[in-house]
This record gives structure tokens, sequence and C-alpha cells, in this order.
């Protein structure tokens, strides 16, 4: 599962990523590793999780293709995540500031990250 820490920070994770020509494809092509990386899964565990061949999640990560509508809502629904996210058409929003975005790291790092982020407020 993704994971989020609700910390107001000026972080956006993968925001930043942009590719003038492609736009939200390369977008894509990232949050979608990132996101099956955060929950340690090979390439052929998630094809299987989500219903396709693996070689469909390679073209996706590798931003040879895009999914269908249907297939970015699975995944979407998958994640836990708006399909506009996958996209790149919106990050994270929190009432009081932005997501810190830990995709990708363990348990034990998002606990570090927070406690560096405590120090910090706590001078």
């Amino acid at each position: 599962m993704e994971t989020y820490i609700a910390i107001p920070v000026f972080l956006n994770g993968l925001s930043g990523i942009h590719n003038e020509n492609k736009g939200c494809d390369i977008m894509f092509a990232v949050r979608l590793k990132c996101l099956r990386k955060s929950q340690g899964l090979n390439q052929v565990e998630l094809a299987k999780k989500i219903g396709v061949k693996k070689q469909s999640i390679s073209n996706w990560e590798n931003d040879n293709i895009l999914p269908s509508i249907e297939m970015l809502v699975r995944i979407a629904d998958y994640f836990q995540v708006s399909t506009d996210y996958l996209l790149g058409r919106e990050t994270l929003q929190y009432q009081d500031g932005i997501y810190l975005e830990v995709t990708g790291l363990r348990a034990e790092q998002v606990k570090h990250v927070e406690d560096i982020i405590n120090d910090i407020r706590n001078g």
C-alpha cells in the first residue's frame, strides 16, 4: 500500500517531473513504477493482481504506451489513488499543506523522516 504522511511541508515527491512533449505520459510511467515498488511488488506480481500480462506493466513503466481508461481506473483502485494522480494532474493535497510523498520508502525510513520533521519543529 502506498504510504503518505499528513505533515504540512512543501515537497511534492514526483510532481516536478515533466516532459514537455509527453506531459502526463511520463508522469504515469514514473508514478506507476513508484507505486508498484512501494508495495514491494515486481512487474509479474502486479500484473497478476490487476489482471494483465507482465509485458503491459513493462510497457507502461517504460512509457511505451498508456493503459486504457478501464485499466487506468483499475490501477487507481488497486493503489487507492485517483486517476488524476496517476496522470500527474493532481498532487495529494492536505488541508493544511501538501503531503510528503514517501512512496518507495520502507516503514523504518518513513519513521525516520517523521522523526526528523518532529525534531525540526521542536527546535
